[in-house]
């Protein structure tokens, strides 16, 4: 799946009822395609960092970048010069691409089985296993993140976000972990393990790679979190999730589960030889379901109180982002309008969270 991400500079939105990119004041500088646009618009092209692998995103075709329709009356108006890269087609534009975004680089990938609902877990593609003549030493292999990376470093990709989602398999207990179509779905079972191994994988990035070229890439906790994709879904009913052999688990409370190891994974960056790299949870799904943020919004009411925590444990979030990926259709037209209830959410969850004016992204 392609992705395109918009990044908002600011949490200010002053027309709650009619939403306009340029209203958010976003502003331009890094456009290698020439857009002229006013304002600050780029790409980031997520691409499975193991391909061919049997999850509901097959991997092994190479991806093109989502296009705009050119005639999305919305688009005019929010983007008056909006022109074409080059190389799209007549009809459509193609956003540029500037920076790589990560999913499940840290490994949890599993293959699915249509026929029966289940999954075999592939654990040999994890970066972190444990030794198994003592079970708490934690053995790390980075150098499949580091050939993916090393790839986009020598292509002239500077701008990375380093995605913490699907979690290595020995840090969840068999009878813990569920599995949806891009893997193990399980939070870790014990946030402060994981926390020290996040530090350990920054530090190793920070070796290869210095602490001033890691310190611009940002490393944001899941994928569609509130999902759920990083532990038990965060509503209080209980859910049933495939446990990857046939059977099911209720689980429930998850934004609880969630926001533990955000802590720890927060306190683990900081704690690390780049502890100024920008840190924020995963993009969140369906904030804008059924209109404008907050009514008939499903997961706002969790989203929100997450926004709290992060205020009350003082926590940091150093951004904040939105699925919409449902907005395109296959022949590349955006009604770009769809998404002004999702801004309003995620801007909502922002100013709950902190005072400061942090980036707001739109996948």
């Amino acid at each position: 799946m392609s992705l395109l991400l918009l990044c908002l500079t600011s949490v200010g939105i002053n027309q709650p009822d009619v939403f306009t990119f340029s209203a958010l004041n976003f502003t331009t500088s890094k456009s290698p395609a020439n857009l002229s646009i006013g304002t600050d618009f780029w790409g980031m092209q997520p691409w499975p960092d193991k391909s061919g692998l049997a999850v509901s995103e097959q991997a092994a075709g190479t991806p093109g970048p989502m296009a705009f329709n050119r005639s999305d009356p919305f688009l005019k108006q929010a983007f008056p010069d909006w022109k074409s890269p080059g190389q799209a087609t007549s009809d459509a534009t193609v956003p540029f691409m500037s920076g790589f975004s990560s999913p499940r680089i840290l490994g949890g990938l599993a293959i699915h089985h249509p026929e029966n609902d289940t999954y075999t877990p592939t654990p040999e593609f994890d970066v972190v296993t444990r030794d198994p003549a003592n079970e708490s030493n934690l053995l790390y292999n980075f150098s499949r993140p580091f050939a993916t990376i090393d790839g986009f470093l020598a292509g002239g990709i500077v701008d990375f976000t380093i995605v913490l989602d699907n979690v290595p398999y020995c840090f969840v207990k068999p009878q813990n972990q569920f599995f949806l179509g891009y893997g193990l779905g399980s939070a870790p079972d014990d946030p402060e393990e994981f926390g020290r191994f996040i530090e350990d994988f920054v530090n190793s990035l920070v070796d290869r790679y210095s602490v001033n070229v890691v310190s611009r890439w940002k490393f944001r906790l899941g994928t569609e979190c509130d999902g759920p994709r990083y532990g038990p879904p965060w509503q209080d009913v209980p859910a049933s999730m495939n446990n990857g052999h046939g059977g099911v688990l209720k689980l429930s409370h998850g934004l609880e589960t969630y926001i533990e190891v955000y802590s720890a994974v927060a306190r683990a960056i900081r704690r690390s030889r780049a502890p100024m790299i920008a840190f924020g949870p995963s993009n969140m799904a369906g904030v804008s379901v059924g209109g404008i943020a907050g009514a008939n919004c499903t997961v706002c009411t969790y989203l929100f109180k997450f926004g709290d925590a992060i205020r009350n444990q003082s926590l940091p979030l150093d951004f904040a982002a939105i699925s919409e990926y449902s907005r395109w259709d296959q022949a590349g037209n955006s009604p770009a309008q769809l998404m002004q209830s999702g801004v309003l959410g995620i801007a909502e969850f922002a100013r709950r969270a902190t005072d400061a004016k942090i980036p707001l992204e739109i996948h």
